[in-house]
C-alpha cells in the first residue's frame, strides 16, 4: 500500500509515548527536584487510575471491534509509517509489541494522558512562544494520531484528558510556600531589647506574644547580682575630703 509522509509523523508520535515522559522526568530531576516530585506523583496517580479502570471495565479499541464484526472495516496503521522512513525493523518491533499487548485496555488512553500531563507541568516553566506551541500541539497531535489509525475511540482520549486535569488541579498540590519576610517580627525586636537590658541572650518568645509583655520580662539573676554589686561598691568607696579652697569657693569658709 502507498504510504504518505504524514503517516511517519503519526508513527513517531505513537512511539514517543514510550520515551518522552521519561526524558521529561529525568530533566526535571536534574533541574527542578520539586517539579520532578510533583510530576512523578501525578504520573503514578494517573497510571494507577487507568490500571484500575482497565481491570474494572475492559474496553475494546476500534480495530478490535472491527475484527469482531461490531463496527465497519478499520485498518490499524499506527506502526506503518516506519516503512516510509525505511526503518522496517522498527516497524516490525512495534507491530510485535502491539500483538502481545492488552487489547481491551482502551479507556482511558495513557497515550493521550501523558502528553497533556507534560503540557500542564512544563507550561509555567517555559516562556518561549515556540515551546508553548509545541506543548499544546503534542497532546492534540497525539489525540489525532490515536483516533485516525483506529487505536482508540474519541471518548478514550477525552476521558484520559479529564483524569489528568482532575489529578493535576487537585487542591492538595496548589499550596504555595509562604515567603520569608526581611522585616523582623515584633517578638524578635522585643527579645533584642530584653537582651540589651539584662545583659544576656533571652529565649525568643512564642509567635504572637505582644511586644509589651516581652518588654516587661524580669531581668535574669546574673544581671540583678551585677547591679547589687555595683551599688555596694558605690556605698563603700571612700569619700574624698573637701579642700579649704573648695570650701571658701562655696562660701562656707573654715572654722575659727
Amino acid at each position: 500500500a502507498h504510504l504518505e509522509w504524514w503517516e511517519s509523523i503519526l508513527s513517531l508520535l505513537y512511539v514517543s509515548h514510550f520515551i518522552v515522559p521519561y526524558v521529561v522526568m529525568a530533566v526535571l530531576w536534574v533541574r527542578d527536584h520539586t517539579a520532578w516530585r510533583r510530576f512523578r506523583n501525578d504520573f503514578v496517580i494517573v497510571t494507577a487510575i487507568a490500571l484500575i479502570l482497565f481491570i474494572l471495565r475492559p474496553t475494546a479499541p476500534p480495530w478490535l471491534d472491527s475484527q469482531r464484526g461490531y463496527v465497519g472495516h478499520v485498518i490499524r496503521t499506527a506502526g506503518d509509517g516506519w516503512a516510509w522512513l525505511h526503518l522496517h525493523e522498527a516497524g516490525a518491533l512495534i507491530h510485535e509489541g502491539q500483538d502481545v499487548a492488552n487489547g481491551v485496555a482502551a479507556f482511558p488512553s495513557l497515550h493521550a494522558a501523558y502528553p497533556l500531563l507534560i503540557c500542564l507541568t512544563l507550561w509555567s516553566r517555559v516562556r518561549a512562544r515556540l515551546w508553548r506551541i509545541v506543548l499544546v500541539a503534542y497532546p492534540i497531535g497525539m489525540g489525532f494520531m490515536l483516533v485516525a489509525p483506529g487505536e482508540h475511540w474519541v471518548v478514550d482520549v477525552l476521558g484520559a484528558w479529564l483524569i489528568v486535569v482532575a489529578v493535576y488541579f487537585a487542591p492538595r498540590r496548589r499550596r504555595q510556600p509562604a515567603r520569608r519576610s526581611s522585616t523582623p517580627r515584633p517578638s524578635t525586636v522585643a527579645t533584642a531589647s530584653v537582651t540589651e537590658r539584662t545583659g544576656r541572650t533571652a529565649t525568643p518568645a512564642p509567635a504572637g506574644t505582644p511586644a509589651a509583655t516581652i518588654a516587661r520580662a524580669k531581668p535574669s539573676r546574673a544581671a540583678s547580682a551585677r547591679r547589687w554589686a555595683a551599688w555596694g561598691t558605690a556605698r563603700t568607696s571612700p569619700v574624698r575630703p573637701t579642700s579649704p579652697m573648695t570650701m571658701r569657693s562655696s562660701g562656707k569658709g573654715t572654722p575659727d
